[in-house]
């Protein structure tokens, strides 16, 4: 039940999630472990095929391409950034500035839930939450995930090494 809060839209009840999954320190991290995986890199195919579908002649295509780039989220923000580089068409132009002018908001609970588990293993910090960590910072470069996996675990290097532990 508690993993499901991690998701919620309520700051409350998420809150109270995480604290619950961070005071079972010995059996969070394998629970997590079993529910995390690293973020695969996306198929430069594909993201090649949705971005040139933002210049589509059929405007549900168009249309189509653009909402699942906006579902990528940052995954797709470097291919973007280059498209834009190749002097796309205008129409491409006007749908790639708009889905990077995007605040970085994360919209997905899925991502949500994601984010919150890591901040869990971070508050943990244990052998076995940060073996996780480092799974999970193993993914796909532009992932948010696989970013803030490795700002946990530098972070947590800091600590330990600013409390002289190794």
């Amino acid at each position: 039940m508690i993993r499901f809060l991690l998701a919620s839209r309520d700051a409350r009840k998420a809150h109270a999630a995480v604290w619950g999954l961070v005071c079972q320190p010995n059996t969070t991290p394998d629970l997590l472990r079993a529910r995390l995986s690293a973020e695969p890199a996306l198929p430069a195919e594909r993201l090649g095929k949705l971005i040139a579908n933002l210049d589509s002649s059929r405007f549900q295509e168009r249309e189509d391409a653009a909402r699942q780039l906006a579902d990528l989220e940052e995954r797709a923000e470097p291919a973007l950034r280059e498209a834009l580089k190749t002097n796309p068409s205008a129409e491409q132009r006007r749908r790639i500035e708009a889905l990077l002018a995007v605040p970085t908001v994360v919209r997905s609970s899925e991502k949500l839930r994601r984010l919150r588990a890591l901040e869990v293993l971070e508050h943990i910090g244990s052998s076995q939450a940060r073996k996780v960590l480092d799974e999970l910072a193993k993914g796909a470069p532009e992932s948010r995930v696989t970013q803030e996996a490795k700002a946990s675990l530098e972070r947590l290097q800091r600590c330990r090494a600013d409390s002289g532990q190794k």
